[in-house]
């Protein structure tokens, strides 16, 4: 697994489960350093991509299955030099699966789109390039000089034997577009307790009235498209919190700030620095609404969060998300059909009970274990 912020999270649940298990954790950063969870040289162990051996490793401790956390480069590279013949299980990222070779064109909105395209006059071209093996082969060879890491993904995805993901409409998209014949394992892997860093009687204050936008310095968040949509409706003492803080799409950051200032003034207010769990759930706690118009499956976390403490939520039509959240009966709002007529109307009592009660079903501890045993019992007896 990467070295991020729910991974000392995701190895207590796995701990909890009967079964004994070995973390191979990858740096945070291309640097090989570690900031969330350091090894322990035990049962977490150090692992930097290029450097040492997985085979090795398995040979070492003989595992029933893998589970990777993530699917990014470091990963696939390893996995398509294993060529193992154990179970691998993958708890995806929407990164790993909307964001791949030739599905980046329907992920934008028109104005972030246009910044793309002004920051890299072939950013269309390099992404139609990435849709076809021959081509990508002549755009890392010619353009980087460097491995065709995309062909790479491709390869490790056809390797997995079991995709674990509560969120089905990835699955689908991992069987329809990967040709895969990965079995999927409804599995949440962090329970609400986690998802509010320990605070799980948290709710909504009392008077909330501000506006959370996005999740990251990431332009799938269509932060540039949305400020537009919502800045004439911000009222004086609202503010709209524009979280900033992680991602690398180079000058987003501060296109979004330069927008939302032209746009609110004093009322937009870029978060820009990392928070504390209990300060990002204080943060949270102040917001009646959540504004995600990403195109794909994103910023889950947060979702959870703010729909269990009872924020009303848009989520743009073009994310598979609010349906398969409505399926499930918790109440969401479209950012095209329903945004201007609800605004930031509070959710009734009955529909935050609701969201409440269903997400606590789902992610409560005791849920996350019992699925995570199930999960490690397949894999075990496949």
């Amino acid at each position: 697994m990467p070295d991020e912020k729910f991974s000392r999270h995701l190895m207590d649940n796995f701990n909890q489960t009967p079964e004994r298990h070995v973390f191979l954790l990858f740096p945070y950063n291309y640097s090989g350093e570690y900031r969330f969870v350091f090894p322990d040289h035990t049962t977490i162990l150090p692992f930097h991509p290029g450097k040492d051996n997985m085979e090795r490793v398995l040979s070492k401790f003989n595992p029933s299955a893998i589970i990777l956390h993530s699917m990014n480069p470091g990963f696939a590279r390893e996995l398509t030099q294993l060529k193992p013949t154990l179970p691998v299980c993958l708890i995806p990222w929407g990164y790993d699966l909307y964001e791949r070779a030739g599905m980046s064109f329907s992920l934008y909105a028109p104005g972030t789109l246009q910044f793309l395209k002004q920051r890299d006059p072939l950013f269309i071209l390099k992404r139609w390039c990435k849709k076809y093996r021959l081509f990508r082969f002549i755009y890392y060879q010619l353009l980087h000089r460097n491995e065709d890491i995309d062909s790479k993904m491709y390869d490790s995805f056809r390797m997995i034997t079991h995709l674990a993901t509560w969120i089905r409409p990835d699955f689908i998209l991992f069987q329809s577009h990967f040709h895969s014949k990965a079995i999927h394992l409804d599995v949440p892997f962090i329970s609400i307790e986690q998802y509010l860093y320990g605070d799980d009687q948290a709710v909504l204050n009392h008077d909330a009235r501000h506006v959370l936008l996005g999740n990251s310095n990431s332009a799938t968040s269509n932060m540039l498209d949305a400020i537009p949509i919502i800045a004439p409706f911000i009222e004086e003492s609202q503010n709209v919190f524009a979280t900033l803080s992680y991602g690398e799409q180079p000058g987003h950051r501060e296109e979004v700030i330069k927008t939302g200032k032209s746009k609110l003034e004093d009322r937009f207010i870029p978060v820009v620095d990392f928070l504390s769990g209990k300060d990002f759930i204080t943060l949270l706690k102040s917001c009646i609404a959540g504004v995600f118009m990403h195109y794909r499956q994103q910023a889950m976390g947060t979702m959870i969060a703010m729909l269990y403490l009872g924020s009303r939520i848009y989520l743009s039509e073009k994310n598979p998300i609010l349906s398969s959240l409505r399926d499930s009966g918790i109440k969401n709002s479209s950012f095209e059909h329903d945004y201007q007529n609800t605004l930031w109307t509070p959710l009734s009592l009955t529909e935050k009970n609701q969201n409440r009660s269903l997400i606590d079903k789902k992610f409560n501890s005791s849920a996350v274990n019992e699925q995570l045993s199930h999960l490690i019992n397949t894999l075990c007896n496949h």
